[in-house]
C-alpha cells in the first residue's frame, strides 16, 4: 500500500509502525494523558503524527472537548474511525494539511506530536517542524506537547524547534525523559516537553 503525503511524496505504508499500536509502548503517552485530563476541557486538541491514536484511549471520554487525529497512515486512519469517529461524535481525523486548507476549521487550543521524527528522514522532518510552525502561527496555540526519541540528531531537532516556539511567546511548563520498552529487550529513552503560551501572546 502506499499514502500520498501532503508534501507531494509516496511511501511504503506496511506494518512497520504496528509495535505502537500495543499497551506495552504506552508508557510514552501516560505522562502527557496525565497532564491533559486536567486541560482538556472545553479545548479541541489535534494529535499530529498520532499513528494510531493511542493517545486518545486514555483521555476522558465524556469530557467536552474535541480530539482531532492526523497521521499519513492508511491503516491507523480506518483503525482510528472504526474506534472512535463512528460512534463519538467528538472525536475526528483529518488529512495531513486539511487544517491549511480548510478556512472553516476550528479553532486548535492544544497541539500534541508524539513519536517526533521518528523514522523521517531530513525531508519529512522538516516538512513536520513547517506544519507545526503554520499551526502555531494560524491558531495560536495555548500548549504545544512534544515527544520524541533521545537520539542526537532527532533530539538536536526537537529542542531547535523548542526553541523556535519559545521565540512565539512561550514558555516550557516541563521537559523530562521516560525510559520505555519500544519492543521486547529494546529500551529507548523518550523526551517529552510541554510549552505553554505566554499570558499576553
Amino acid at each position: 500500500m502506499h499514502t500520498d503525503l501532503s508534501w507531494g511524496r509516496s511511501i511504503p505504508i506496511t506494518d512497520m509502525w504496528e509495535y505502537l499500536n500495543t499497551a506495552k509502548y504506552d508508557a510514552r503517552l501516560l505522562p502527557i494523558a496525565g497532564y491533559l485530563v486536567n486541560q482538556i476541557q472545553g479545548k479541541a486538541l489535534l494529535d499530529l503524527n498520532c499513528g494510531y491514536a493511542r493517545l486518545a484511549d486514555y483521555l476522558p471520554q465524556s469530557a467536552d472537548y474535541f480530539y482531532i487525529g492526523n497521521d499519513i497512515d492508511e491503516n491507523a486512519h480506518r483503525d482510528f474511525c472504526e474506534r472512535y469517529t463512528m460512534s463519538k461524535k467528538h472525536f475526528f481525523w483529518v488529512k495531513p494539511d486539511d487544517w491549511v486548507s480548510r478556512a472553516d476549521w476550528p479553532s486548535i487550543d492544544i497541539l500534541v506530536c508524539t513519536g517526533y521524527a521518528t523514522g523521517f528522514g531530513e525531508f519529512e522532518s522538516n516538512t513536520l517542524d513547517d506544519s507545526v510552525k503554520k499551526l502555531i502561527n494560524r491558531y495560536g496555540i495555548d500548549i504545544i506537547i512534544l515527544e520524541g526519541a533521545t537520539m542526537p540528531l532527532i533530539n538536536s531537532r526537537m529542542l531547535s524547534l523548542c526553541d523556535w516556539i519559545i521565540s512565539k511567546g512561550y514558555s516550557e511548563e516541563f521537559n523530562f525523559k521516560i525510559d520505555v520498552m519500544e519492543k521486547p529487550d529494546v529500551w529507548q529513552l523518550r523526551n517529552v516537553v510541554i510549552l505553554k503560551r505566554n499570558r499576553g501572546n
